[in-house]
């Protein structure tokens, strides 16, 4: 089961200069403060389709976007063509991703983000296909009868 949500850079490609371009900001996007740990997002995954230098940069905050802390770069050149970052972001109230151009317009530009969660725990309920040791053989009592309610 795949779970995330998907983000959408809505903003022009950037041009021939060396701007910073926002790409995620969860000051914007949340309501609140630490709403990062309160929907139990883990990581920010992003592929940036580019066609010259650039960088790929995270910053956390804890005081709602008043002071950003960068935490994360990834140097994107332009030869490479496509730039794939995975972070952890869960220690952090809120996060900004931008993209720092290096100076020449992005004649092809595609920007894809997901917000992943931390997936729920998984608990297993016994059935008989799980009462088997380590050599497939169901697990027997001191009589060599089945065991039925739990393991030894």
């Amino acid at each position: 089961m795949k779970s995330f949500s998907r983000l959408f850079y809505r903003g022009q490609p950037p041009g021939a200069d060396t701007k910073v371009y926002t790409l995620f900001d969860s000051t914007v996007l949340f309501p609140a403060a630490n709403m990062v740990q309160q929907a139990g997002l883990l990581r920010f995954v992003a592929e940036v389709a580019h066609t010259n230098n650039g960088a790929l940069r995270l910053f956390r905050s804890e005081d709602r976007g008043v002071r950003w802390q960068q935490v994360e770069q990834l140097e994107a050149p332009g030869t490479d063509g496509q730039s794939q970052v995975d972070w952890d972001i869960e220690p952090y109230s809120d996060i900004r991703v931008d993209w720092k151009n290096g100076g020449f317009a992005q004649t092809a530009w595609t920007v894809v983000m997901n917000l992943l969660p931390r997936l729920p725990t998984i608990i297993m309920v016994p059935g008989e296909a799980d009462w088997v040791n380590e050599d497939d053989e169901p697990w027997v009592d001191e009589n060599g009868d089945p065991w039925e309610d739990e393991l030894p």
